[in-house]
């Protein structure tokens, strides 16, 4: 099992494109899933988030910048899953 704190979390979303909240959670739960985390997040709430703003401080948004994608995903996995692992 890979630690999540050594995953780059960056290097899964490519900042030059913009990626819909199905996609997000699509790599999110590829990344959980690799940590070995039994964790899935459903899309549904990825595009909760997107329309109250929660991914990008937009709401509304269909598209989400690659950038605004791992940050998100970073602050997720630091508040929700770090301290459930430990």
């Amino acid at each position: 099992r890979e630690p999540i704190m050594t995953i780059n979390i960056t290097t899964r979303f490519d900042a030059n494109i913009t990626y819909t909240p199905y996609a997000i959670a699509k790599i999110v739960n590829e990344l959980l899933a690799e940590c070995e985390i039994e964790k899935v997040l459903p899309p549904q709430m990825f595009y909760t988030y997107a329309k109250k703003g929660a991914l990008n401080g937009i709401k509304e948004s269909k598209r989400i910048t690659g950038s605004d994608a791992a940050a998100w995903t970073e602050a997720y996995v630091l508040k929700h899953l770090v301290t459930e692992e430990a």
